[in-house]
């Protein structure tokens, strides 16, 4: 039987950590003629922030900065994940480097979440319920997909639409909030994964060792460095578990000490980012960038079917004595309630602001933890699952920081709680009956993970990221001018400047009629790029526009450019290079008159769409 449950276990690591490079491995497969596949199709821009620190490790820079920002800069950057990321791309490129880290740790997620599952009960069924639906359950994101975009088109005719107050469900667009879809896109979600569900097992078996305690201590470390807002949601849950175990009466001085000890692991890294916070001005300005939680309507429709069928598998749970059935159902009862009045409360909210203050959020929170102590069980492991999933819908809305990547990883402890439900659920049916419906429950919970899967091989066909801007395959042009400028800007600082790309359509999937090439510039050559990144470049939407206004020859306001202004400009901001795009190449598709700027400089990659301009000194 031992033997039967690891083979379960790593065949579904072995399928999760395959699904997770697929679309990658069939993007190599038909990649065009002359061509490079760029690595990525979710979130590109991001990825080439990534992509730009494991550029500075393959040159050797443990200490880092910002290539999407032209700004004066000290270079204090630590990315301790990255920094070893590149050193692998050394040998196999960066996006090969991308690519394995998800296999790997895709695996490892699930090798460590089956671990953890131990903790939680001792039913075998229940774990590979818990561990499948966790790998990939989701909402009711399916039933209302689309390609592009965090809402519902205009032209959506979805009963839903209203319901949500126009909010597609954060299951279509928001990876890093499930498992799935982090696994597939991003490997810095990968391996934070592992990383939290690590620590909370070090958390729960410190309540008997002190060795979990060090390995727990370094978990924070690393995490601290690499995913920073993970670690508030770790403490906060971990202040849930608090209340549990107060309630239980389990807390004991020995357990309370050595959870403090593994949170003190992040101090250094926590000192560190201090440090920097005060000393870099640019590294600043990205760490106050408001990112706001969606509307709670949003969130609730991502959770939705993995909250009922948890609920109706608690409702059922018949091994229950009378008393803890009662108490069970009061908690449930209050945890409906809290969720009803927040669907409710999100009548009003955009999502493009704070929803509460930080006194709101302390009530709300509070009432969270009242919540949870009375739903508290005997085993501390659910309760610690249980403050993941309660607390986890009120976390994302702290008042500060990167508020959405405060989700990370929040199906994970509701889909444990559905495999729990899911099993007792089916309890009373025949053997036969309770296989069927549990698999089609599982495809019903999995059904907009699937819809992940296909949605990237529709952008690798479609040659078009869900930004719009960066193309999957890099043209011909385009891999020149990146080979030019790795065999020539080696160890100088080098600013290059390209013209913001223009997306053919933002309602569906087609190539950029334009592709933004400054972020792929500074991912793939280590540049530094003048408007590179929508949250990485200082008031990066005015520099969008002021880089659009040297390659536009009729602009629709005011006088276009004059050679001296473009040239002043040019000195202005160091800039080196200037990828420009061919005139008369692009103005069939893109409607625009546009300068030929070669007179800046001279021209050392020719393409037929693409130039790369040296410009004058």
């Amino acid at each position: 039987m031992i033997r039967e449950k690891s083979r379960f276990v790593w065949v579904t690591a072995g399928v999760v950590a395959v699904l997770s490079i697929l679309p990658f491995l069939f993007a190599l497969a038909i990649t065009p003629p002359g061509t490079r596949y760029i690595g990525f199709q979710y979130n590109t821009d991001d990825h080439m922030v990534y992509a730009a620190w494991m550029r500075q490790a393959m040159d050797g820079h443990f200490l880092m900065d910002n290539r999407f920002a032209v700004d004066p800069q000290p270079g204090l950057t630590i990315h301790i994940y990255f920094f070893l990321l590149g050193l692998v791309a050394k040998f196999t490129g960066i996006p090969w480097a991308a690519a394995l880290a998800r296999f790997v740790f895709g695996g490892m997620f699930v090798l460590l979440l089956a671990k953890f599952l131990r903790l939680v009960t001792s039913n075998e069924t229940v774990q590979k319920l818990a561990l499948v639906i966790s790998c990939f359950g989701a909402g009711i994101g399916f039933l209302a997909w689309q390609p592009l975009g965090q809402d519902f088109l205009g032209s959506s005719q979805s009963p839903l639409k209203g319901i949500l107050l126009g909010h597609l469900p954060n299951d279509v667009w928001q990876p890093e909030a499930f498992a799935f879809p982090s696994l597939l896109t991003n490997s810095l979600f990968s391996v934070s994964l592992c990383l939290i569900i690590g620590i909370f097992y070090c958390v729960l078996r410190a309540r008997d060792s002190w060795r979990p305690v060090l390995p727990g201590a370094l978990g924070m470390l690393l995490l601290m460095n690499i995913h920073s807002y993970d670690v508030l949601t770790i403490t906060l849950v971990l202040v849930g578990l608090l209340v549990t175990a107060i309630v239980q009466k389990q807390l004991t001085p020995q357990w309370l000490i050595r959870v403090v000890l593994i949170g003190l692991g992040a101090i250094p890294a926590a000192l560190w980012f201090m440090y920097v916070l005060q000393h870099d001005p640019v590294f600043r300005m990205r760490a106050d960038t408001l990112t706001y939680t969606e509307s709670f309507r949003s969130i609730f429709g991502g959770y939705f079917l993995l909250g009922t069928v948890g609920a109706i598998g608690a409702i059922l749970h018949v091994h229950e004595t009378a008393q803890n059935k009662k108490n069970a159902l009061r908690g449930l009862g209050m945890l409906s309630f809290l969720v009803l009045v927040l669907f409710a409360m999100a009548s009003s909210y955009t999502g493009n602001s704070f929803w509460f203050s930080i006194p709101e959020w302390l009530v709300v929170f509070v009432a969270g933890l009242s919540v949870l102590a009375v739903l508290v069980r005997e085993n501390p492991a659910v309760n610690l699952i249980l403050s993941w999933a309660v607390l986890g819908l009120i976390i994302p809305y702290f008042p500060g920081l990167f508020q959405r990547k405060l989700m990370m990883g929040l199906s994970v402890p509701w889909a444990i709680l559905a495999g729990i439900g899911l099993y007792y659920a089916v309890q009373k049916l025949k053997a036969n009956e309770k296989r069927l419906v549990a698999a089609l429950c599982i495809i019903a919970l999995s059904g907009t993970s699937i819809f992940w899967l296909q949605r990237e091989f529709s952008m690798i066909m479609a040659n078009d990221s869900n930004t719009t801007l960066e193309p999957v395959f890099l043209s011909q042009d385009t891999a020149k001018i990146i080979d030019y400028l790795n065999d020539h800007t080696g160890g100088k600082r080098t600013v290059v400047l390209a013209m913001p790309g223009i997306p053919a359509s933002l309602e569906q999937l087609a190539s950029p009629v334009l592709p933004d090439l400054n972020p792929i510039l500074s991912g793939f050559t280590g540049v530094y790029t003048y408007a590179g990144h929508w949250s990485e470049t200082p008031d990066y939407t005015k520099r969008r526009g002021n880089a659009s206004m040297l390659f536009i020859a009729q602009p629709k306001h005011g006088p276009p450019m004059s050679l001296q202004q473009r040239m002043d400009f040019a000195k202005q901001w160091h800039i080196d290079y200037i990828v420009a795009p061919v005139p008369e190449s692009f103005l069939a598709r893109t409607k625009l008159a546009l300068n030929d700027v070669r007179d800046m400089g001279d021209v050392v990659v020719d393409g037929q769409e693409l130039r790369l301009i040296k410009v004058k000194s």
